[in-house]
């Protein structure tokens, strides 16, 4: 308390000292009195507030009445600042004020949420019986490989040959994911003690979102493979992905690098999963790298790398995230949000990928240059924008 009055008396001091002006000092004289006044009432409450006064004045950074929560109290000295008097509480507005982004059609009424329907780890169990199915069964201690997807009508589903073609296709069902999350979903129903009725209500809905992207992965992974093996034929021409490419490098050249993540993004964009975009594209990255010298394993992962980040954008991702979420009809607005991560996240990596194809030339190369500009820019704004919300 004493170096805080001797550091206001000097402040006082200097003020006086060094501005005249008229009404800053009926200000100031204002603060005088009300520090006098509310002495001992908020000692606690007061010296925050003065603390954080004096820092605004010496900073300068908010203009004169700004305020950043808008509360029927808040003490003089601070009148500027965030802090106000502890016994206010800080809530959002009025849902009928908020913006009509943020609500969807789902509505989620919570009578007490003092007693929870279940505990954390029964909740989580399913993700947990998920996680460890997966691990055992893909273990090579465990060794369930050969029995999952050996030979037999039961373990492989397989279709050689298809419609007089060289192209063949395999499933084996015991191995899939999905049998799993089928087989954690009745383990379950036994664990919540969940009934049959009520199974099928969640059955139904979520078959309901399934069957929109299904639909999608029908005909998009057949249009892969007529990509991937459309080579031949009476003109005897490449497969697609090899005359793309060639086409590609003597257009881009060495600088491929900064593109191949967008082409993984976009197609992620428009096929609806990396694992789709990765099937189109890899062998079609891995000949643009051959081509322009460089390590095509490198421009096959920065295909990857993009085609996880075009997730973000990817339509049936934000359609079926949406749903889930109740937020039907404002995928559009969700798409324009997740637009600039999704350009950045590309860039970046684009970048260090070119700094790492290039490596030959030093490490001062256009990759790491815009990298280092990128991390720069997003220091700035960082400190920038979070300055003006701490204002």
């Amino acid at each position: 308390e004493k170096y805080i009055s001797k550091t206001e008396q000097d402040i006082y001091r200097d003020e006086q000292e060094s501005d005249k002006d008229d009404d800053v000092q009926n200000k100031r004289k204002q603060k005088r009195e009300m520090d006098e006044k509310w002495q001992g009432k908020y000692s606690l409450t007061m010296l925050n507030e003065i603390m954080n006064a004096i820092r605004l004045q010496l900073s300068a950074t908010l203009a004169p009445g700004e305020m950043i929560f808008k509360t029927k109290d808040f003490y003089p000295l601070a009148q500027n600042a965030v802090l106000t008097k502890e016994d206010e509480i800080l809530d959002f507005d009025a849902q009928e004020n908020w913006d009509p982004e943020w609500t969807g059609s789902m509505q989620i009424d919570v009578e007490d949420d003092s007693k929870p329907i279940m505990g954390i780890v029964k909740a989580w169990s399913p993700y947990l019986f998920v996680a460890g199915l997966l691990v055992i069964t893909r273990l090579p201690y465990f060794n369930l490989e050969p029995v999952l997807r050996g030979p037999g009508i039961l373990t492989n589903w397989s279709w050689s040959g298809i419609f007089g073609s060289d192209i063949s296709a395999s499933f084996q069902p015991f191995w899939s994911p999905g049998t799993i999350f089928i087989i954690v979903s009745l383990i379950t129903m036994g664990l919540h003690g969940l009934k049959i009725p009520a199974y099928k209500v969640a059955l139904g809905k979520s078959l309901k979102t399934l069957v929109p992207a299904s639909m999608a992965l029908v005909f998009t992974v057949p249009m892969v493979q007529v990509f991937i093996n459309s080579s031949g034929g009476a003109a005897g021409y490449e497969q697609m992905p090899l005359l793309l490419a060639e086409g590609v490098a003597n257009l881009a050249g060495q600088a491929w690098p900064f593109f191949s993540t967008f082409i993984g993004g976009l197609c992620a964009f428009v096929a609806g999963s990396n694992t789709v975009s990765n099937m189109m594209f890899s062998l079609f990255q891995f000949c643009v790298g051959e081509r322009i010298m460089a390590d095509p394993t490198w421009i096959v992962a920065l295909q990857a790398v993009g085609g996880a980040a075009g997730n973000i954008i990817c339509v049936h991702n934000v359609v079926a995230a949406s749903a889930v979420v109740g937020l039907v009809g404002k995928e559009g607005a969700v798409i324009r949000k997740t637009l600039l991560p999704f350009f950045y996240y590309a860039l970046l990596t684009g970048a260090v990928g070119y700094g790492i194809v290039n490596m030959s030339s030093g490490l001062v190369n256009a990759g790491f240059i815009t990298a280092a500009l990128i991390f720069a820019t997003m220091i700035f704004c960082i400190v920038k924008f979070n300055r003006g919300s701490s204002q």
